[in-house]
């Protein structure tokens, strides 16, 4: 069933504003917003008008007792894509004769809305998808062991001194590996250090003895 509050919510959709913001354009609490959207409470005259102004909708289209002219009709018959035709219905309100499409097409943007949240990633989320990407091949298995051992525990998991441990060797593992060509490389610094030490050494005795 159509309602005030499911007008509002789809309106704010539109907008793309989070109930967070909406409220604090319009200075209200998210609490009071909220009554609105679940229809427990509704604005008064006022509260409508500004509502309608901040969404950019007719005022009608919040109430739902609005007439469409054939200039709407004409807007709405010429829109593109779902999304054109459901800004159109937000803004001039929904005939009694397009209900039906405005209930499939508020259905189907809350479903994308929906799906977009859940592919914003949070902060923990980032820093986890760069530190997988520095690790090599090893440190890939392992984590996808641990991981797959996370999942089929199905109670919270307290960390104990493996785990720990689990998680310093991914942290190691991520370092880059030395090539073949770089450990020549080190082993001719070892000699030629050794060398130079052992050369030191010999004109240390050299001069004792000359002294």
């Amino acid at each position: 069933m159509d309602s005030f509050g499911k007008r509002l919510v789809n309106a704010r959709h539109s907008k793309g504003l989070t109930q967070k913001k909406l409220a604090e354009i319009m200075d209200i609490t998210a609490t009071r917003l909220n009554y609105w959207e679940k229809d427990k409470r509704e604005p008064d005259v006022e509260m409508i008008r500004k509502l309608a102004t901040v969404l950019k909708v007719d005022p009608n289209f919040l109430l739902g007792t609005n007439f469409w002219t054939e200039d709407m009709y004409e807007d709405y018959d010429n829109a593109k894509s779902e999304s054109e035709k459901l800004k159109i219905l937000n803004k001039y309100g929904v005939p009694h004769n397009l209900k039906n499409e405005y209930a499939k097409y508020s259905d189907r943007q809350n479903s994308k809305d929906k799906e977009a949240d859940q592919l914003i990633l949070n902060e923990l989320e980032s820093s986890l998808i760069i530190t997988i990407r520095k690790l090599n091949e090893t440190g890939l298995a392992r984590l996808f062991d641990y991981t797959n051992y996370l999942l089929s525990v199905k109670e919270n998991i307290e960390v104990n001194n493996r785990q720990m441990e689990i998680a310093e060797e991914l942290a190691l593992s991520a370092e880059p590996k030395l090539t073949v060509e770089d450990e020549k490389e080190l082993e001719m610094i070892r000699q030629e250090m050794l060398a130079e030490k052992r050369g030191r050494t010999s004109s240390a005795s050299i001069s004792a003895k000359d002294a």
